[in-house]
């Protein structure tokens, strides 16, 4: 593989409640037909709760680490963001899911009050004030937008599924939302963030995956 290497952000294993285990899937996909290499990492923490995927509903008496869930799709080989060799990367990228809102962050419950973990804050804000290329994914785009609110250069051009209530999230939080179809994405070169909704904005996962390779295709280019 090539020497550009990024790390890879996970929230634990499972759209509901952790990471889109297709998203990160076609990532890696992308990652290795373009020669990256790739660090994946999570914080070592406990989710807030367990979603049962079959049905939707909250498992309120099973506990998981987001550390160990991440490790499922990273087949054990995953690191703590404290481990992180920040300066042997060149970009960082978060794959969508729930997660992204309720583990990463509490945006889903919390709104104007959100907190974000203090360790994924510090990852993300040093690649950003860094210069480093940030990408995301779906739910990402909203963990990104309340990480660096207060941060950005201008207005945060970020992608948003053609939907009132998300473009309406992404405003307040100081961004401006465009609107993309699941196999697009946007680029705000002032903030060095490249944006797909993907799931979002479609369910045919083929969109998804040419949205994902477009992504990293320009970030091969642009770094």
């Amino acid at each position: 593989m090539g020497d550009k290497k990024v790390v890879i952000l996970l929230s634990g294993c499972g759209a509901f409640d952790g990471s889109e285990v297709l998203e990160v899937t076609m990532t890696l996909i992308a990652l290795a037909k373009n020669n990256f290499k790739w660090i994946m990492t999570a914080p070592n923490k406990d989710q807030p709760y367990v979603i049962n995927h079959l049905n939707g509903n909250v498992k309120d008496t099973e506990k998981r680490n987001m550390l160990e869930e991440s490790a499922r799709i990273a087949r054990g080989n995953i690191s703590e963001i404290e481990e992180v060799d920040f300066y042997s990367t060149k970009a960082l990228i978060i794959p969508g899911g729930f997660g992204n809102i309720r583990n990463l962050c509490n945006w889903q419950m919390e709104k104007e009050n959100t907190k974000v973990l203090l360790e994924v804050k510090d990852l993300i804000v040093r690649f950003y004030k860094s210069g480093k290329y940030i990408v995301s994914e779906c739910l990402a785009n909203i963990l990104v937008a309340v990480t660096l609110k207060g941060f950005f250069n201008g207005k945060l051009k970020i992608a948003s599924p053609d939907d009132k209530n998300f473009k309406n999230h992404l405003i307040n939080l100081g961004c401006e939302p465009v609107i993309c179809k699941g196999e697009d994405f946007v680029v705000d070169f002032n903030n060095k963030i490249i944006s797909t909704p993907a799931f979002l904005a479609t369910n045919n996962i083929y969109e998804v995956y040419q949205a994902i390779e477009k992504v990293v295709n320009k970030l091969k280019y642009l770094i």
